[in-house]
């Protein structure tokens, strides 16, 4: 099941039809998690493993993803879809997906501390150490 997958390439449909994969938009996901929770029924799921991506999140709500990179303006990766969920429908997706079934498992992919990344340049440049 894809979560929140709003556009994707020829290549990513070509693995979806392939293995069959359902997938809901980021819109159907704005209200309430009920297409995730009725996937999680009707295939009787116990225990689930996630990947979250959170690039799927909005980008002006979530600064440490790769569309927010310092020094870039925001035509980067243009062609590269935005993610449209707000931070609140990613938590309460989670938390009514972890009281319909055992999450056994989590990703947090696409990931990237500006914040970090640029401390750890600047104090790279002082006579520290």
């Amino acid at each position: 099941m894809y979560a929140g997958l709003d556009e994707w390439s020829a290549n990513e449909q070509k693995v979806i039809d392939r293995l069959n994969l359902r997938h809901t938009s980021s819109r159907k996901l704005y209200g309430d998690s009920n297409a995730i929770l009725k996937w999680i029924a009707d295939e009787d799921i116990k225990q689930l493993a996630v990947h979250l991506d959170v690039d799927a999140i909005l980008p002006g709500r979530f600064p440490p993803i790769l569309f927010n990179k310092p020094g870039t303006d925001k035509t980067i990766l243009s062609g590269v879809p935005r993610g449209r969920l707000e931070p609140e429908h990613v938590v309460r997706l989670l938390r009514d997906v972890s009281a319909a079934c055992e999450i056994v498992g989590m990703a947090i992919t696409e990931y990237i501390s500006w914040d970090a990344i640029e401390t750890r340049k600047l104090l790279s440049q002082l006579p520290l150490v």
